[in-house]
């Protein structure tokens, strides 16, 4: 029947959570410096919590330096606090469900800056204006000039890959692992010789408890109780480096070897020529290194089938961008594109989308070879990084009543 027709359908509401609080948890120890490592546990294990709904929030203080070693003077030269600083503060980030490992993300700076191009869209990146996403070049908008400090707010679904994607709520001992980054060269950028130091004067992460009403606390009851498991899907990020390019026109990169059920949904790639621990270069750019093509190699299978033929010398890299827009509804299941980077904005922020997630036929091996081949008409620039993250399904199975947790896929 159609739904013009359902006149007499009676209004559906919904009462089954009755109440929902944020609470603040705070490291376990203070220290927040360089190398640290900061631990935020969240010790009640009958709390709901969806991790997708919790923050990550920070209050620092961005110092410049007034002078330079063997006091010398700095000369003239803006300093700024770049987009995405906040993420660029830690190396990495874990988190652990009954102390089980579930989800980890390196290099969180740049695969959350990546991340953030994809997924979101134009609207969308403005809601991050309070977790210091400024697209502008500019600066982040939290930053106060008079007494040089900021404050944040993170979404963890923009750091983590399970609260991206798992929706629901997580019962269990809930433990955030934080890593500070060696060095903060990349939350800024230098246009002179001044540098500036970040201090971080509070962390905390803000978790909403959600409290179902009696019928449905019941129900939930009865089932962890029957030792019921829940499936935990989500997509896993995993970013690899390859150190230095070199000084030709093609190179083959074996990224590694992954078990057949971790075969690649996506590979993402991306280039930056003297950009990491540099505070005069903006952290957050990538280069397109004026790169013809890149072919991705899963055993005998090639992505995309035909090559590419970039030119980015004169603005032509309509494939490329193709497949950066076709990411964002493909990832999220949207029917229309919505990028935040426009066709100009792609020649600075070059992300190379190769989508294999279609496969001709059902991967039989034991496991998958990943490589990558990349062409271009001059020779690679020197002091250029590749990176490629990896994309892949994950499922952890999580028995509350056994207070057990194990990864599936």
């Amino acid at each position: 029947m159609s739904e013009k027709l359902q006149i007499f359908e009676q209004p559906r509401v919904d009462h089954s959570i009755i109440r929902e609080e944020e609470h603040t948890y705070n490291p376990e120890a203070r220290y927040l410096d360089v190398n640290d490592e900061i631990d935020i546990i969240i010790n009640q294990e009958d709390l709901m919590i969806p991790l997708s709904e919790c923050y990550l929030d920070i209050d620092g203080e961005f110092d410049h330096d007034d002078l330079l070693p063997n006091n010398i003077p700095p000369l003239n030269g803006n300093i700024y606090l770049t987009n995405n600083a906040g993420a660029f503060l830690f190396e990495s980030i874990t988190y652990e469900l009954n102390n089980k490992e579930v989800d980890v993300v390196r290099d969180v700076g740049l695969l959350s800056t990546v991340k953030t191009f994809l997924c979101y869209g134009e609207d969308e990146s403005n809601e991050l204006g309070g977790a210091g996403w400024a697209v502008d070049d500019h600066g982040i908008k939290t930053f106060n000039v008079l007494d040089k400090t900021f404050s944040l707010r993170i979404p963890l679904s923009s750091l983590l890959n399970l609260p991206y994607d798992y929706h629901r709520v997580v019962t269990g001992k809930h433990k955030l692992r934080l890593v500070r980054s060696k060095s903060d060269d990349n939350c800024y950028v230098s246009t002179g010789t001044r540098r500036a130091r970040i201090n971080i004067k509070n962390i905390a992460l803000i978790a909403k408890h959600v409290y179902p009403n009696d019928e449905m606390k019941i129900q939930m009851l009865n089932k962890i109780n029957k030792s019921k498991a829940i499936l935990i899907p989500f997509r896993k990020w995993e970013i690899h480096e390859l150190p230095i390019l070199p000084r030709s026109k093609n190179e083959v990169w074996k990224v590694k070897t992954l078990q057949s059920v971790h075969t690649p949904l996506y590979c993402i790639v991306f280039f930056q020529t003297n950009r990491k621990n540099n505070p005069l270069a903006d952290a957050t750019k990538f280069d397109n290194i004026n790169i013809r093509s890149i072919r991705l190699h899963l055993n005998s299978n090639v992505y995309p089938y035909e090559s590419w033929k970039l030119d980015f010398t004169k603005n032509r890299y309509r494939e490329a961008y193709q497949a950066y827009c076709n990411f964002y509804k493909q990832f999220n299941d949207q029917d229309r594109a919505k990028p935040i980077l426009k066709y100009d904005d792609f020649k600075r922020r070059s992300i190379f989308v190769l989508d294999c997630s279609k496969h001709p036929e059902p991967i039989r091996y034991a496991t998958v070879d990943v490589s990558l081949d990349f062409e271009s008409d001059n020779d690679f620039p020197e002091n250029t990084k590749a990176y490629v993250i990896i994309i892949h399904d994950a499922i952890i199975e999580y028995i509350p009543m056994l207070k057990t947790t194990r990864e599936l896929i």
